[in-house]
């Protein structure tokens, strides 16, 4: 609620909590009466005034002296004050309850006998606020569940309280089979990733595609001897050519990329063979190879 000045309470509004500026606005109404026979009613409103800091005063520092300095003059700051910081609507203060009470769950280190509190007061609230009561045994049963206990404790706690689930109950079982006993921690492990070679059962030299390749370069090995009539080119000889050089240097780098699957020889359908990446990592690599 802001700064706390001896008995006043300052409002800042750096939260931007509707709820922190009602209940300062509240505590503001019930002190000003008290303060009858030192505050006026024309300097109610420089009181409130003085009450405020940051955001909050930021709100109503346009107002001048004479606007506030009035009688009801605080009722003109509570007005602008209002609208700054408003009130959530019923069904948004039901959702956010309701939302806090299914993630219940007690905290890390925390002992049973806090968290059984937490969670009663939330219940109470629940019920005080939004109007919805949960039965007896949903709350024992949510204070039992939610409580960090695993399931032989649990078993004990279910034993001492006779198999009644009913909150107050199960909270005293709980608390007289485990009085000391805290929420655990959760266990952090170190994670590793670990990449499995594929089996390597079939040799690339064994694929049909690739001994379709050596014989296609076979045929044409005039190319790489340099043999052959210059006079005659064909479509075919200039592909068997680029095809040859490619192959000769990097065979050995696609039999690697092939191993680890992330190279492919596929065939289509009019019987041209093209090599296909399985991943923007195989990509990169077989870039860089034929780089």
């Amino acid at each position: 609620m802001g700064l706390s000045d001896g008995s006043a309470r300052v409002f800042s509004g750096e939260n931007e909590d509707g709820k922190e500026y009602k209940k300062w606005k509240v505590w503001v109404t019930n002190k000003l009466p008290t303060l009858d026979s030192k505050v006026s009613e024309k300097a109610r409103g420089a009181y409130v005034y003085t009450l405020l800091s940051r955001k909050a005063l930021e709100r109503v520092e346009h107002l001048e002296p004479s606007e506030h300095q009035v009688k009801d003059g605080e009722q003109k700051l509570f007005a602008l004050l209002d609208e700054r910081f408003p009130q959530k609507d019923a069904s948004d203060e039901m959702s956010e309850t309701l939302t806090q009470v299914f993630n219940l769950k007690a905290l890390e280190g925390e002992s049973l006998k806090v968290w059984i509190s937490r969670a009663t007061v939330l219940f109470d609230r629940c019920s005080r606020k939004c109007q919805v009561t949960f039965p007896e045994e949903a709350k024992g049963w949510l204070i039992l569940h939610r409580s960090g206990l695993n399931e032989e404790q649990k078993a004990v706690v279910l034993a001492r309280s006779g198999g009644v689930m009913k909150r107050e109950t199960v909270g005293k079982a709980m608390r007289s089979c485990y009085p000391e006993l805290t929420a655990p921690k959760k266990k952090m492990f170190g994670a590793g990733l670990i990449q499995h070679d594929l089996p390597l059962s079939e040799e690339p030299e064994d694929d049909p595609l690739f001994q379709e390749v050596e014989s296609f370069l076979a045929e044409h090995e005039n190319v790489m001897t340099g043999e052959g009539d210059d006079e005659d080119v064909y479509e075919e000889t200039e592909v068997a050519e680029a095809l040859a050089v490619s192959w000769k240097y990097k065979s050995k780098e696609l039999s690697k990329m092939q191993r680890s699957r992330d190279l492919e020889l596929l065939k289509t359908s009019d019987g041209l063979i093209v090599l296909r990446l399985r991943n923007s990592s195989a990509k990169r690599a077989a870039t860089a190879a034929i780089r």
